[in-house]
C-alpha cells in the first residue's frame, strides 16, 4: 500500500466569526476529503495554530529524513534505528498524554517530532534490511518494510472505527500505538547485529563484520562476503568515494546520474496518481449503494488488496527483477488511468458503471504497488556504494516527503476544477516514467555492489558513445 501517512485535516472551530479565518479554514477543509477525530471539533483552535498542527507532521517528516544521513553514518544503521525508537516512545506518548488533556501547542510540538521519527524510520529501515540481506535475497527482504505498512494501516482502519477507538475517549490510546509499537521495536532489536557493511567499510572493525555476518547467516564461514566487502572498500578508495556527506554528494560528477536516476523514480512514485485512487475510493463504494458506515470496512479491504499486491512483488522481485516489475506496474497504471477516468465520467449517468469503476480502481492500486511503489527505496539501496547510501537516502527521501507535501496542498485544490479527469494529470508522468525505466534503468537483480556500479559504469559510457559520436571516435584512436 501506500507508504505515506494519510494527511488527517479536520473541519474548524464554527465560533470564529472573522472572515480571513473562515477563509483558511474552508481551504483547509478543502485539502483533504474527511475529517477525522484526531482534532474534535469541540476544540477552540487558533487558526494559525490549526494550520501548523496539520502540516508539522510532513514538515517533521521533512527534517526527520535530512538527519538520517548524518545519523547512520555517526551512530550506524542499527545505532541510528535504537535512537529513533526512544525519540518516537517519548513522542507517542507526549501526543496522546497531550490530546487527553487538551493541550494544543504539546500536542502540535509532539506531531512535529513524530513526524522527524518517522521520517528517519522510512530510510533507516529499508537502507538496514538492504545492507544485511544476502544478495540472492536482497529484494524480497527489502520490500518487507511495505508489506508491514500496509499491515499497520490496516490496524490502524480496524481500531480507529468508532466502536473500538476512533471516538473522543478513545483517540488519546489510538495515538499511543505508535509509541508502543516503537518500544517494542527497540527490545527486538538489541539482539540484533549492526550493519556488517558498516563495520568493515566505514568502522574499519573487520572482526565485528565477520562475527556480524556469522550471526545473520548461521553459520561460520563467510569469508565469501568478508572478502566482498573488501573489494567494495577497495572500490570507494580508488574512486575517492570515502565520508560522502549530503552536500557532496549533490555535488558529486561520478554519482550524478544514480542520484538523478533515484529521484526520478521517487518523482515518478509520488505522482503516479495514488493520491487520485485513495481520495475516489470512496466515492466509488458509496455509488456502489455501499453504506456510508460501512465504507470504511471497503477501505480495509483494499489495504487488505494491497497487502496481497505487495506479498507478490516480494516474490517477483528476486525472480522477475526490478525493471520488469517496475514497467509491468507502469504499464498497469497507464492503461487503467484512461478507463478509470471513462468510468468515473459515465458513472453519474449509468449508475452500474460504479461497479467498472471500483475494478478498475483495484487494478491501478495493484499497479502502483507492484511497481511503482515498492521499488524506488531498493533501488536507492543498489545504486550507491557503502559510504554515499546514507546520504543518497537522505536527498532520496527529502525529495519524497517533499512531494508528498506538495500533493497534499495541491491535489485537493486542482480536483476541484478537473473533478474526475484529475487521473489524467498524472497520466503523462506515468508515460514518461515507463519510456525512462524502459531505456535508462538497468537490472540489479542478485548483483553485488561492487558489480552494480561497474555495470553501471559501463552502461553509461556505452550510452555516451552512442549520443556523442565523437567521443567513440576518440576512444577508437
Amino acid at each position: 500500500m501506500d507508504p505515506r501517512p494519510q494527511l488527517i485535516l479536520t473541519p474548524a472551530p464554527k465560533s470564529v466569526e472573522a472572515e480571513k479565518p473562515l477563509k483558511l479554514k474552508e481551504h483547509l477543509r478543502s485539502i483533504n476529503k474527511k475529517s477525522a477525530e484526531e482534532i474534535s471539533e469541540d476544540e477552540e483552535m487558533h487558526p494559525a495554530l490549526l494550520g501548523f498542527t496539520i502540516a508539522s507532521f510532513l514538515v517533521g517528516c521533512l527534517l526527520g529524513s535530512l538527519v538520517f544521513g548524518s545519523l547512520a553514518d555517526k551512530y550506524g544503521r542499527k545505532g541510528a534505528l535504537l535512537i529513533n525508537d526512544l525519540a518516537s516512545v517519548v513522542a507517542g506518548f507526549t501526543l496522546a498524554v497531550s490530546k487527553s488533556l487538551k493541550a494544543n501547542i504539546v500536542y502540535s510540538l509532539a506531531r512535529f517530532f513524530t513526524g522527524v521519527c518517522t521520517g528517519v524510520f522510512s530510510s533507516a529501515v529499508p537502507m538496514y534490511l538492504g545492507e544485511i540481506a544476502p544478495k540472492n535475497l536482497r529484494g524480497s527482504i527489502a520490500l518487507l518494510p511495505m508489506s508491514f505498512i500496509s499491515v499497520g494501516m490496516l490496524i490502524c482502519q480496524v481500531l480507529g472505527g468508532p466502536e473500538l477507538l476512533g471516538n473522543p475517549t478513545g483517540v488519546p490510546f489510538l495515538l499511543s500505538v505508535p509509541g508502543i509499537l516503537s518500544l517494542f521495536q527497540l527490545f527486538l532489536l538489541l539482539p540484533f547485529p549492526e550493519s556488517p557493511r558498516y563495520l568493515l567499510i566505514q568502522q574499519r572493525n573487520e572482526e565485528g563484520a565477520r562475527q556480524a555476518l556469522q550471526k545473520l547467516r548461521d553459520q561460520e564461514d563467510v569469508e565469501d562476503e568478508i572478502d566482498e566487502l573488501h573489494q567494495e572498500d577497495l572500490y570507494e578508495q580508488s574512486q575517492n568515494e570515502k565520508q560522502i556527506t549530503t552536500f557532496k554528494l549533490l555535488c558529486s560528477a561520478q554519482q550524478r546520474w544514480q542520484l538523478i536516476c533515484a529521484l526520478i523514480l521517487f518523482a515518478t512514485q509520488q505522482f503516479s496518481g495514488i493520491d487520485a485512487a485513495y481520495y475516489y475510493a470512496d466515492r466509488v463504494f458509496l455509488a456502489m449503494k455501499v453504506d456510508e458506515s460501512n465504507v470504511r470496512y471497503s477501505s480495509a479491504l483494499l489495504t487488505f488488496l494491497g497487502l496481497f499486491v505487495h506479498g507478490l512483488s516480494i516474490y517477483l522481485v528476486d525472480t522477475w527483477g526490478r525493471r520488469p516489475l517496475l514497467l509491468l506496474g507502469f504499464a498497469i497504471c497507464i492503461i487503467s488511468c484512461v478507463f478509470l477516468t471513462l468510468s468515473l465520467e459515465l458513472q453519474d449517468i449509468m449508475p452500474w458503471m460504479a461497479f467498472t469503476s471500483s475494478f478498475l480502481l483495484l487494478i491501478f492500486i495493484a499497479g502502483i504497488i507492484l511497481g511503482p511503489n515498492s521499488i524506488p527505496y531498493l533501488m536507492l539501496t543498489e545504486l550507491f556504494l557503502q559510504s554515499s547510501r546514507a546520504s543518497a537516502y537522505a536527498i532520496g527521501g527529502f525529495f519524497q516527503w517533499f512531494l508528498v507535501l506538495f500533493l497534499s496542498l495541491t491535489f485537493f485544490l486542482i480536483e476541484k476544477h478537473v473533478k474526475t479527469y484529475s487521473f489524467l494529470i498524472f497520466l503523462p508522468l506515468s508515460v514518461a516514467g515507463f519510456f525512462y525505466i524502459l531505456k535508462y534503468v538497468p537490472e540489479t537483480k542478485k548483483k553485488p555492489f561492487v558489480d552494480i556500479r561497474k555495470h553501471l559504469e559501463i552502461y553509461l559510457s556505452k550510452r555516451y558513445q552512442h549520443v556523442n559520436p565523437a567521443a567513440r571516435k576518440e576512444t577508437d584512436m
